[in-house]
């Protein structure tokens, strides 16, 4: 019977430790870009947490936009059992056991030195700074009358933590490490004595917040508000991470990497003991040890196995978001083609040089970037949309200086609007390229470095080109008004 428990246990946690793995490829694949330049689809930003209106938190009555805590009673349950000779035997359980939680949090604003975005963090897998820790004592209500600080119960060894255990050699047997529960506890109003079955009214209370003012690392996914044009952060069914965490991004990928260690050889070990308890019980006639390791083996030959199906599906993933950021700028360069001729035609009403504004628009390129068969642009392409770039920055350069030789078209609503949205449009740009360069940096080192370089030669991947300003691109643009 354990030996069927133990099969679907290992599976189980063959399933968490591809999961983790996947999940670390993931998080080290997205690249971190500013607020300014979150996208739609999966996003990794750093920043600053603010909350106009920020929640209360449960146990510690602190401001914060996120809180979780748990409330644990300290149990001891007496068993009796009966050995092959007939003698009964009593035993004691004790441990902790989970008799109250609960999580809260609102939307609240992350900040950072390019602007700021809202975040809302339903269903996200949170981890803040821990606030509170409290061990209390709830007195059985024959106690209640006869309280006193010389009358304390002598609290059960196991309640006691490593580091107090020098306190049970005291005359109250290390009571003091627990504050004396007032019977009207507003914090107990819901939770009745002995809740569980050999409760000891030991209790123990953890509480963890993310506050106005944490630096707060966040993987989640764009999408439009509903209430303005704005973008916001939050969960989304296709992408599936959504992670909070005031520890940063090295710690949660350390995480996922000892939680996938971890289960790999605790999977192992499952197999293992199943495969000897079925010998056991003489299910199934095994060669110890020769069949265990040939189990042993096999097990490590389908993880090596769907190890290089894992890696495959990374370097994919990685592949089409380069070809996704390589997009955003192609998206960015069409606005601002789009906006240079409108600001042309508010120019050309106030502009004595008639020619000289058709001659900006003629300059202009559509700048359709396209992609590479690959399934990242080819160089040829990156080299174009350098040139598209640097062509249509040139046109509006000369369309900025012609509307700076009116001083009425300066005060002009429409062309101070324009001008903005030319501005907004470079910005969005830069941060379009520096989210593209590091997307092909990430994708460059992956199929650089083992283990992903064996996968990456046998799928016949290529390096992507950096997108980087050329000469002339990088000089200052040159305006010529006669």
């Amino acid at each position: 019977m354990i030996a069927l428990l133990l099969l679907p246990l290992s599976v189980f946690l063959v399933w968490i430790c591809y999961r983790s793995l996947k999940r670390k490829r993931l998080i080290e694949n997205v690249p971190t870009t500013p607020v300014a330049g979150i996208v739609m689809g999966l996003n990794e930003v750093i920043g600053t947490v603010q909350c106009e209106q920020p929640l209360v938190a449960h146990l510690s009555e602190l401001p914060c936009a996120w809180y979780s805590y748990r409330i644990e009673e300290f149990y001891q349950r007496t068993s009796t059992s009966t050995d092959d000779d007939g003698n009964e035997e009593e035993e004691v359980d004790e441990g902790w056991e989970l008799v109250h939680s609960n999580a809260e949090s609102c939307p609240f604003l992350l900040v950072d030195d390019s602007g700021s975005v809202r975040v809302v963090p339903d269903r996200a897998e949170c981890t803040g700074n821990e606030v509170l820790e409290r061990r209390v004592e709830r007195q059985p209500m024959d106690l209640l009358e006869r309280r006193s600080s010389l009358n304390r119960r002598k609290p059960p060894p196991g309640a006691l933590d490593l580091a107090d255990h020098r306190a049970a050699d005291n005359y109250d047997g290390g009571a003091d490490r627990f504050d004396l529960l007032e019977d009207d506890d507003a914090l107990f109003a819901d939770i009745p004595r002995r809740h569980h079955k050999g409760g000891t009214g030991y209790y123990r209370m953890r509480e963890y917040i993310i506050a106005p003012g944490d630096e707060l690392y966040v993987l989640a996914s764009g999408r439009c508000r509903e209430d303005v044009a704005e973008p916001e952060l939050a969960h989304d069914e296709i992408d599936d991470v959504f992670v909070l965490s005031v520890k940063g991004e090295a710690a949660v990928v350390r995480a996922e990497l000892w939680t996938s260690i971890i289960s790999f050889f605790a999977a192992l070990g499952a197999l293992l003991a199943a495969a000897w308890l079925a010998d056991q019980d003489g299910k199934i006639a095994l060669t110890l040890p020769r069949d265990m390791v040939a189990i042993a083996c096999l097990y490590l030959a389908l993880a090596s196995l769907g190890y290089g199906v894992l890696l495959y599906n990374g370097l994919v993933d990685v592949r089409h978001r380069v070809l996704r950021s390589w997009t955003l700028i192609d998206v960015q360069l069409k606005r601002r083609h789009d906006l240079i001729p409108r600001l042309a035609e508010c120019v050309a009403g106030y502009a004595a040089h008639e020619q000289e504004v058709q001659n900006v628009i003629a300059g202009i390129r559509s700048g359709k970037l396209g992609k590479g068969s690959g399934g990242v642009p080819s160089n040829k392409q990156v080299r174009r949309g350098a040139k598209t770039a640097r062509t249509q920055r040139r046109a509006m350069g000369k369309l900025l200086a012609l509307g700076e030789a009116y001083p009425d078209l300066k005060g002009s609503a429409v062309y101070q609007e324009l001008h903005t949205n030319l501005v907004d449009t470079e910005d969005r740009i830069a941060l379009a390229r520096r989210f593209f360069n590091d997307s092909v940096t990430a994708y460059n080192d992956r199929i650089a470095t083992v283990p992903d370089l064996f996968v990456a030669r046998l799928a016949r991947l290529t390096p992507a080109r950096l997108y980087a300003a050329d000469e002339g691109e990088a000089e200052a643009v040159a305006v010529e008004m006669g």
